[in-house]
């Protein structure tokens, strides 16, 4: 969402969603956001409504596009075999994106995408002055005998000064780079591990010690 509205140049003041569970928890009919939505709605000045449990005309509008994803993309992607790396695939969803989707005209506006935000962009609110953190982070407590904290199945080492604290471990959306702070300062980067049950050690704590 939040690159969304730096791609089209400011915010909308009504964000419709589905009932997505990344985003909130269904209470009845009520749709109550987590913490972090809440943030980023009031960090953009938006608000967040959900669709309401078998609202199909509003839901409908959230759903197609993939639908569209799911029986165009992704066929294409298994015909033309896995992308080697992230980059490659965001290269050939661009490509699929100007050719199937920017290049169509609406059937509800009869414009394209691109002539349609020209007409739109006036009435979105301006980006914040600083960006929104979207950053998974979370805390995890360095064991007290090795200088080691679990995160996703492994284990990465922390400055043996770490032992028994508690450490900030946070990743950004997309990426394999792990930050580690300790009371607000940066102690150790890590790539992240492929599989579970490994230990990740820094240059600078090697196994054994």
């Amino acid at each position: 969402m939040a690159r969304f509205f730096e791609a089209v140049g400011g915010a909308a003041a009504v964000c419709r969603t589905d009932r997505m569970g990344a985003l909130g928890s269904s209470q009845g009919s009520r749709f109550v956001l987590h913490p972090a939505a809440v943030g980023f709605a009031a960090h953009h000045s938006t608000r967040i409504a959900a669709c309401r449990a078998g609202d199909a005309k509003r839901k409908g509008k959230v759903e197609r596009p993939l639908r569209q994803l799911r029986e165009t993309f992704v066929p294409e992607i298994e015909a033309e075999g896995p992308p080697e790396s992230i980059d490659e695939l965001n290269r050939r969803a661009g490509l699929w994106l100007d050719t199937h989707v920017h290049a169509v005209a609406s059937r509800s506006t009869g414009a394209r995408a691109c002539e349609r935000l020209i007409v739109e962009r006036p009435f979105l609110s301006p980006l914040p002055a600083d960006r929104f953190d979207t950053d998974y982070v979370e805390v995890r407590r360095v064991r007290n005998i090795l200088p080691l904290f679990s995160y996703g199945g492994a284990r990465y080492s922390v400055p043996p000064k770490t032992l028994g604290q508690l450490v900030e471990v946070r990743r950004p959306v997309g990426s394999e780079r792990l930050e580690v702070r300790w009371a607000g300062r940066l102690v150790a980067v890590h790539t992240a591990a492929e599989g579970s049950g490994v230990d990740v050690w820094g240059p600078s704590a090697p196994p054994g010690r």
